[in-house]
């Protein structure tokens, strides 16, 4: 497996960084936020013509849609009175963890990272502005350090459409 190794910029600006090459990411899917048996999960199953499948186990209800073989709809559940809204846009990469927090701290965003339940890989949640979360998912390499593995949630819970930028700052 090739690593993302470093390039340095040929830029004089000594305030810019050094970037990991070859990170690439590709789209994963989109998570929507809706109460149970609303119909704007039906419509996007229908639209994309999409059928039901395996969902980790995770701590709160919700529903996965595939196309082919990849899980590109994740519903979960709302309370009856929520709007249904997009909660985020997830991308995966086979980058290394380090790697991608390094970009990521580089940017001086905040994120959470979380472990998918019953698989090795991490989920690592960003918000952009208000209203645009970001999701990262990267395998869970067996070679990182216990400083990273120490942040890494194993009790997920999902995050609702970020109501304030706060809210990642508090966990």
């Amino acid at each position: 497996m090739n690593h993302p190794t470093e390039k340095t910029t040929s830029s004089s600006d000594p305030d810019q960084k050094t970037q990991p090459m070859n990170v690439h990411w590709e789209f994963d899917h989109i998570n929507v936020t809706a109460p149970a048996g609303h119909p704007v999960g039906h419509q996007l199953v229908a639209l994309l013509g999409l059928s039901p499948g395996y969902r980790p186990p995770f701590s709160f209800p919700g529903a996965w849609f595939y196309q082919v073989k990849d899980a590109v709809l994740h519903m979960v559940d709302a309370e009856a009175s929520e709007p249904p809204q997009l909660n985020h846009i997830a991308f995966r990469s086979q980058a290394r963890l380090e790697d991608v927090l390094a970009l990521i701290r580089d940017t001086g965003l905040p994120y959470q990272m979380a472990r998918v339940p019953e698989a090795e890989q991490i989920q690592i949640f960003i918000p952009l502005v208000e209203g645009l979360l970001i999701e990262l998912d990267i395998p869970l390499f067996k070679d990182i350090s216990e400083d990273i593995r120490k942040d890494i949630r194993e009790d997920i819970e999902p995050l609702d459409s970020l109501n304030s930028l706060d809210q990642l700052k508090e966990l």
